[in-house]
């Protein structure tokens, strides 16, 4: 009966203790398991915040608004004149200093969504670097599924598209290369969408980068909503990316489950391992976009010193039957004592500073007991301690609050940040350090509303606001607050980041503009007084010569009035050569009534004979195209009239011929303006479109030199080329390209 009772009695207590035991060490394993999966998906989320960080950066950059003005302006910005060629190759150099940084960026664009989603700037990473793309190799892109996603996407707002393989030209590229893209849309001044800037990543070289970057020291699944997947294994080897479009091996088992699974953060008990699945949700307007952390341990790893004590106390349990016959009762007592308080002892550990006083002196059963429980208290507390260690030396400020808005914990870097010391805040409310929050409900009230409504708005969205130093400053931050369920009930992980450098950064590139804009009009004033102070002597000059004449006509020689007309003729011709410099330093900088006029082509190329001095067999042809056409009045007009006087100007006869016509040219116009004159000879080819240059003497062909100029200039302002074609004694043929966006097709 003793022995039955013994050993009933050591039974009891073995299993119990066991069980207890097991239940501790597989609560804790888990607990340690989440912090450190918690703790890698905060250092993931980094590299989509820094993602989201970039395109947000590239969003508030000129460029961007100057496309937007420049289009709605006739390829002309009203603010400083640049034309979409210039804003082009900004935005190029700034696609490429961003992606240079970055090397899984494989593309960047920006989409206006006219015509179709045509790409307005792209930059491509290729086998010899980064390229920029032409404008004749630009696509359309309005029917694929991200165009119709940024369509609606609210201002402000990144979006993650899910991940999938890059097309071109509405096919799948032929690399096959799994990509992840951020999408933010752009609003004009009227409030309406205008384009969108897309970021491609090449998303297996991006997780594989952050997870050689990070070197976990566990196994470590990166699992996307689509069953995208990539294995980091315990031995540091990385295995090959699944792709779910194109699987090499059959996806295990886990992974099904992790997509299945519906909330934020879980934690999966297999057979032979134990898991611990974060989630983090992406887009904040798309919850089923997501990228999520597992970690994955070996329950026999886990559960190793609660098998230890197992055995230990079997071995106990035995010793007590065959020992404790006689004093079975008084041994009993003796054994459970110590172990209530090994209990009590561990019940009371709440962090990595608490004290253990187990029996370790004990040389018994109990005193082996507790060393084992001391080994595994000890490794669990210096688990915690190491991600202690991780979290305070994070670049950005950590905040845990509980539900009833205190704080719990505060990072060293948050001191730097708020200026107050630990034991400053700990159990203060939260508005002590961000008084106002950005949505209803007071200061510091921004948990209790989400507890009570469940708003998407309130929670994993980073947004800016103030922050309240100890000294009394206001500064902005960036916060970002996430929800997370633990076995005491809910807290909430803030983090905060001080963007006043960026602010500051933000205000000096402002002050720029307008320092340009003020220059551009001290330019333009100081061209029109300089033109106006050099014409008043000339006027001077030209009135004295004609007074002279007229009072001294009786006694005047015709060599004296010859001299006199040679002098007026030079006044007109340096007023003429005035007149033309000024208009020459307003190009692309001063427009009138006639650039927006529109006409139709039988109506300007009527007003640009009438303003020649056209000879009477002299023919000028405009190719009936134009008659069926509509152009903008200027600076076609000046452009056309300039080359067309010139063939006149110097044709070599007084007879002669001049075709104008145009061509459509890889979406632009191609226009024509060819004579019969003598040619220019090729030495000159390259030097007629210098200023002041002219081929025969002024005395021979009256001209300031500036025509060709003035021609060259406009073409080029309005990102068109202009060229000739010409063989002494056979004519010339000047060809320039015109942007068509200026000029709309009747037919």
């Amino acid at each position: 009966m003793v022995c039955g009772v013994a050993f009933f009695i050591a039974a009891i207590i073995g299993v119990l203790n066991y069980y207890r035991t097991v239940q501790y060490t597989l609560a804790d394993s888990i607990e340690d398991l989440a912090l450190n999966t918690r703790l890698m998906s905060l250092k993931f989320m980094d590299v989509f915040d820094g993602m989201q960080n970039d395109i947000f950066v590239v969003a508030r950059t000129p460029p961007i608004k100057g496309f937007i003005r420049t289009t709605k302006n006739n390829g002309t910005d009203p603010l400083d004149g640049s034309n979409i060629e210039l804003w082009r190759n900004r935005l190029e150099t700034i696609f490429i200093s961003v992606m240079t940084e970055r090397e899984f960026y494989t593309q960047m664009r920006y989409i206006g969504f006219a015509d179709n989603g045509k790409e307005l700037v792209r930059v491509n990473r290729t086998e010899n670097g980064l390229a920029r793309v032409s404008v004749s190799e630009l696509q359309q892109k309005g029917d694929e599924p991200y165009m119709k996603a940024a369509e609606q996407l609210p201002n402000g707002l990144a979006y993650f598209t899910k991940v999938n393989y890059n097309r071109e030209q509405g096919k799948i590229d032929s690399l096959l290369l799994p990509t992840i893209r951020v999408l933010v849309s752009i609003y004009g001044d009227n409030g309406k969408p205008f384009g969108v800037i897309v970021l491609n990543v090449d998303y297996s070289n991006l997780i594989k980068n952050t997870l050689e970057f990070l070197t976990p020291a566990d196994n470590v699944l990166v699992i996307n909503q689509s069953g995208d997947y990539l294995e980091h294994k315990k031995n540091g080897t990385i295995g090959e990316f699944q792709f779910h479009q194109n699987y090499t091996v059959t996806p295990p088992l886990f992974v099904s489950k992790v997509i299945h699974n519906q909330t934020n953060e879980t934690s999966l008990i297999e057979d032979d391992n134990i898991s611990y699945f974060v989630k983090l949700n992406l887009s904040s307007n798309d919850s089923e976009n997501y990228v999520g952390i597992a970690l994955r341990k070996p329950k026999e790893e886990l559960l190793a010193n609660a098998f230890k004590t197992r055995d230990e106390i079997l071995l106990i349990s035995i010793f007590l039957i065959i020992g404790s016959v006689a004093i079975s009762f008084t041994l009993a007592r003796k054994f459970t004592q110590p172990l209530r308080q090994m209990t009590i002892q561990l019940s009371n550990i709440t962090d990595y500073n608490s004290s253990v006083d187990l029996p370790t002196h004990l040389t018994d059963e109990i005193g082996e007991l507790a060393k084992s429980f001391q080994g595994a208290i000890k490794s669990l507390l210096e688990s915690e301690a190491k991600s202690k260690a991780v979290l305070d030396s994070v670049n950005d400020g950590i905040i845990t609050i509980n539900s009833q808005g205190l704080i719990v914990a505060y990072n060293p870097q948050c001191c730097q940040i708020f200026g107050y010391a630990t034991n400053e805040v700990l159990d203060k409310n939260i508005a002590l350090l961000i008084p106002k929050e950005p949505i209803e409900g007071g200061e510091g009230g921004f948990i209790e509303n989400y507890l009570q409504t469940r708003k998407k708005g309130t929670i994993n969205t980073n947004r800016e606001v103030q922050g309240l130093h100890k000294d009394g400053s206001v500064f902005p931050m960036e916060l970002s607050i996430s929800e997370v369920k633990v076995n005491s009930g809910i807290l909430f992980t803030a983090i905060v980041r001080d963007i006043s450098d960026r602010k500051a950064a933000e205000k000096e590139m402002e002050r720029l503009i307008e320092a340009l804009k003020q220059s551009n009009k001290e330019l333009d004033d100081f061209a029109y007084v300089a033109s106006h102070d050099l014409k008043a002597p000339l006027r001077v000059i030209d009135n004295t010569s004609r007074w002279l004449e007229e009072d001294l006509d009786e006694i005047m020689d015709d060599d004296s009035k010859e001299n006199l007309e040679l002098m007026r003729n030079r006044v007109k011709r340096m007023e003429k050569l005035l007149d033309d410099l000024l208009e020459y330093s307003r190009i692309g900088r001063k427009i009138d009534d006639r650039y927006a006029e529109e006409v139709n082509g039988a109506v300007l190329a009527n007003d640009i004979k009438l303003l020649l001095s056209q000879p009477d067999d002299f023919n000028i042809v405009f190719n009936p195209m134009f008659a069926k056409t509509k152009f903008k009045r200027m600076p076609l007009q000046q452009v056309l009239h300039n080359l067309i006087n010139n063939a006149i100007k110097h044709h070599h006869s007084s007879k002669g011929n001049v075709d104008i016509w145009f061509e459509e040219f890889d979406g632009k116009y191609k226009f024509h303006v060819k004579d019969d004159g003598p040619g220019i000879p090729a030495q000159y080819q390259d030097q007629i479109f210098e200023m002041f240059l002219t081929l025969k003497p002024r005395d021979q062909v009256e001209g300031s030199g500036m025509g060709l100029a003035m021609v060259k200039k406009n073409v080029e302002h309005l990102g068109g080329t202009i060229t000739l074609k010409s063989v002494e004694g056979q004519g010339t043929d000047f060809i320039f390209i015109w942007p068509k966006t200026l000029e709309s097709s009747v037919n």
